[in-house]
């Protein structure tokens, strides 16, 4: 082969893998539900997060697909007004070396919807739980003030 012929076979190639990497469209958006069943324990009070601002962190939860929490280590995942969900994986037995796991986007919307769906008390919720998630780890998440 030419040169000239292989220059262009390098750049057609180059433009196929950048378009197929390249974002994908929004009928491709892929929504992540990485954990199972969780417990819900209540936990509203006067100092609560407004259950307005949490209804609102939910329907505003898509800028990351999923969220990496490491074992032992909680931090907000995700806030909006007064409201904050946070999580962290739990040590258990079977990690086997696994220090991290994964929460999904709808993982989350389903916490925090269920979580208003069951707690709310004066406009305020609060709550918190533990899930199985990604690779069997437990996750201890909450729903808190900011």
């Amino acid at each position: 082969m030419k040169a000239s012929v292989l220059s262009k076979v390098a750049i057609a190639t180059t433009w196929r893998f950048a378009t197929a990497t390249s974002a994908p469209l929004a009928s491709e958006k892929r929504e992540y539900n990485l954990c199972g069943d969780s417990t819900f324990v209540d936990e509203s009070t006067g100092g609560s997060p407004l259950a307005s601002d949490c209804e609102q962190l939910w329907r505003n939860n898509n800028q990351y697909p999923y969220h990496q929490l490491t074992l032992g280590v909680e931090r907000p995942l995700v806030t909006w007004g007064t409201c904050a969900f946070s999580a962290t994986a739990v040590v258990t037995p079977y990690l086997d070396g696994i220090w991290w796991t994964n929460i999904g986007d709808e993982d989350i919307t389903d916490l925090v919807r269920d979580s208003i769906s069951k707690f709310t008390r004066d406009g305020k919720v609060g709550a918190r739980g533990t899930a199985e998630c990604y690779d069997d780890t437990a996750i201890d998440w909450r729903i808190h003030h900011t």
